[in-house]
């Protein structure tokens, strides 16, 4: 093990990014655009819901 390992962050701040860091971000960007996808669907569907009740209640 390394002594460096423990002051070295996981993520480098440099200009360039590495293949892992890359990969690293792509997983959190594909996690954020599914989960905000998934939000979108269920107001959707509320929405859907809420307005049919309302058509059947005849208000």
């Amino acid at each position: 093990m390394s002594q460096n390992s423990t002051t070295k962050p996981n993520i480098s701040i440099e200009g360039k990014m590495n293949a892992k860091d890359a990969g690293r971000v792509a997983v959190i960007m594909a996690y954020g655009k599914a989960i905000s996808l998934i939000l979108g669907s269920l107001a959707g569907l509320i929405v859907a819901v809420v307005g049919l009740i309302k058509l059947i209640m005849g208000m």
